[in-house]
């Protein structure tokens, strides 16, 4: 079979998502010989074993947006496993940002790594009953760690940046500080409690996307006075909410992150309505400044920046963290 017959009968037999099992193709007609020879020709990407995504779609997926996918792969594969760490914050709708590629399961076998497969990090711990839920995920219902659970592993076990997106983004959906705290003293393991203790400290639900938690990060690391976090102006041009503001030195630092103003029509309109909203605040003797995603990798820029505009001015202290 050619490439162009074999790329037709795929997309014939596809069905709707972007991962596809090798046993649902085999009943579309579709062989081990065919898909081997998708892969071969660049028109499918073999996930993990036994399952399979177009090459064509697969390759525009940013890395944060295949992590997902890989995931999708593993629950479509196999059954009874119970996903944990940052596999289980997916599973919450939690954000994910550079946790790695591997699903993750938790297991109380010590061989579950070898058996799992080289895609997959297996985790061994007896897990309390509590500490198990079920999830009805986008491709069928799973088992993961409860949100408590999942927070304290990716706490203690990834670097503090990355730890402290995921555990934002679940309090931020409704899992309490109180809920992350009795897990973490519960907790049978010393290993990575401190710095666990120190993301739960520093956590802020009001964070509302992976740029704005690394920024306000980077701004305790420095001790650059403690803003105010989505604080409510009033101006001629309406109600603003704005990402971080010092309201005694009169300034205002937004997060420019992709997407932010995607629910404000089309791109014209929203750059037109972000400049009306700015000039009313300026009127009014804010000052701005803006961080964008490629800005975080210069950190001692920003942190210049933003104490420039802060020097003169009374501005109340950093609290400490407990």
């Amino acid at each position: 079979m050619d490439t162009k017959a074999l790329e037709a009968r795929l997309a014939a037999a596809w069905p709707e998502g972007e991962v596809c099992t090798a046993a649902y193709l085999r009943m579309a007609g579709i062989g081990e010989r065919q898909l081997a020879a998708a892969v071969a020709a660049g028109l499918l990407v073999r996930v993990r074993r036994g399952a399979y995504a177009v090459a064509s779609a697969w390759r525009t997926l940013a890395p944060w947006e295949r992590q997902p996918r890989r995931l999708e792969a593993h629950i479509r594969t196999v059954s009874g496993a119970v996903y944990s760490h940052s596999s289980a914050a997916i599973l919450h709708g939690g954000r994910v940002w550079e946790a790695g590629e591997n699903v993750h399961v938790t297991t109380v076998y010590r061989n579950g790594q070898r058996n799992h497969g080289t895609d997959v990090t297996a985790h061994c711990h007896q897990l309390p009953e509590a500490a198990g839920v079920a999830v009805d995920s986008p491709w069928g219902p799973v088992t993961a760690t409860s949100r408590a659970r999942t927070a304290v592993d990716c706490a203690r076990t990834l670097p503090l940046e990355k730890g402290l997106v995921i555990v934002d983004s679940l309090l931020a959906d409704g899992l309490s500080r109180e809920a992350v705290a009795a897990e973490l003293e519960a907790a049978t393991t010393t290993r990575g409690i401190s710095v666990a203790r120190r993301v739960l400290a520093l956590a802020d639900s009001r964070s509302e996307s992976v740029g704005e938690t690394r920024l306000r990060l980077l701004m305790s690391l420095f001790g650059i006075p403690e803003p105010v976090l989505q604080l409510w102006l009033t101006t001629t041009e309406g109600h603003h909410r704005v990402d971080f503001a010092w309201p005694e030195a009169m300034l205002i630092v937004e997060f420019d992150g992709e997407g932010k103003y995607s629910q404000q029509g089309t791109p014209q309109q929203a750059v037109l309505a972000e400049r009306r909203r700015e000039a009313a605040l300026m009127e009014r003797g804010w000052r701005f400044i803006r961080i964008r995603w490629s800005d975080l990798e210069r950190p001692e820029e920003i942190r210049r920046r933003i104490m420039s505009k802060l020097s003169g001015y009374v501005v109340p202290a950093r609290r400490t963290a407990a």
